[in-house]
């Protein structure tokens, strides 16, 4: 592959990272227009489940507009800062709420954007809270040791990916303990901001395709080919296989 194909197929990775971070701010947006408006339809994919709470949709949009600002490392001041109190709020969000949790306090930060709510009864569910406290962190970190063989913000986004990733796979199977929790006053992981979180995150590993860890997976070399063969079968066969038993076994009850 020759130096100009190469910055091109770059350039197609860096855009899509960046619609990526986009579809996950917009999935914020609907649902804290559906909080806004009264529109509760628009928080949840489906009747029973969890809604996705009004500071996750805040937090979304605001760290999926972030990751789309830094889809180059050379933005403007104006972009780069922008990006950086963006993820502070997103990280003040992330930490008050886990505090809340950890030591049975309200903070009122539930309420800044729905009032008069029962407390605890908007509040985003721990693994939440704690994926976009790990977002936020690596996007704070994103262009930190840039040229390093791991960069320090990939492991943050990984550990947001899979937080995502179980939520998501929690709901194919039918497993509510994975995203629903019952001794404390939340609803839980919500799918749409399930989708949202992995949307951003893989976007954020995107946009940074020739650093890091990223540049063994965009990699020519026949290692990286092979490891983008086998990343999705190794991933989504498990899946499948667990939904296919989950329906057999529901079928035979």
């Amino acid at each position: 592959m020759s130096a100009i194909d190469e910055a091109m197929t770059s350039g197609s990775v860096v855009r899509t990272g960046r619609w990526l971070c986009l579809g996950g701010a917009t999935l914020g947006g609907i649902g804290l227009l559906g909080w806004v408006s009264g529109t509760m339809a628009l928080t949840t994919l489906g009747q029973g489940q969890p809604l996705m709470m009004p500071n996750t949709a805040l937090a979304l949009l605001l760290i999926g507009s972030a990751g789309a600002a830094r889809h180059r490392d050379d933005v403007g001041a104006t972009q780069r800062t922008l990006s950086v109190l963006a993820a502070l709020v997103v990280l003040g969000i992330g930490i008050g709420t886990l505090a809340e949790y950890w030591f049975g306090v309200d903070l009122r930060i539930d309420h800044l954007l729905v009032r008069n709510q029962t407390i605890g009864i908007a509040r985003p569910s721990p693994l939440t809270a704690l994926a976009l406290s790990c977002l936020a962190t690596a996007l704070l970190l994103f262009d930190v040791r840039a040229t390093a063989r791991v960069r320090p913000s990939e492991w943050f986004v990984l550990c947001a990916a899979l937080m995502a990733f179980v939520g998501i796979t929690g709901f194919m199977l039918g497993v509510a303990p994975l995203y629903r929790l019952t001794r404390v006053p939340i609803i839980g992981l919500s799918l749409p901001a399930a989708i949202s979180l992995l949307l951003t995150s893989t976007g954020l590993l995107l946009e940074r395709p020739t650093a890091g860890i990223m540049r063994l997976v965009t990699s020519p070399s026949p290692g990286s080919i092979q490891l983008r063969r086998l990343v999705l079968p190794a991933v989504g066969v498990p899946v499948l296989l667990g939904l296919v038993v989950t329906r057999f076994s529901a079928a035979e009850r």
